[in-house]
């Protein structure tokens, strides 16, 4: 169990729960890993909505940023 955003969540069972976790001061975890395929990093990081957020690699925040977008959209009336 690891907390993202002040709020806990379990990552087992998911294909990422290896990684390097950073644990700052501000209860903000910081996680590092390698993967193999975008489609399911993205709806990984998805999956936990407004308590994850990506730092970086650039073309990853703008993947997620487009995926969020365009799902935010399909809800617009």
């Amino acid at each position: 169990m690891k907390e993202f955003g002040g709020k806990q969540c379990s990552i087992r069972g998911t294909p990422y729960p290896e990684g390097d976790w950073i644990e700052n001061d501000d209860d903000k975890i910081r996680l590092g890993f390698s993967a193999s395929s975008k489609v399911e990093l993205i709806a990984w990081i998805l999956s936990f909505g407004e308590d994850a957020r990506v730092i970086d690699p650039d073309w990853l925040v703008e993947e997620v940023v487009n995926k969020a977008n365009r799902t935010a959209v399909m809800y617009q009336k």
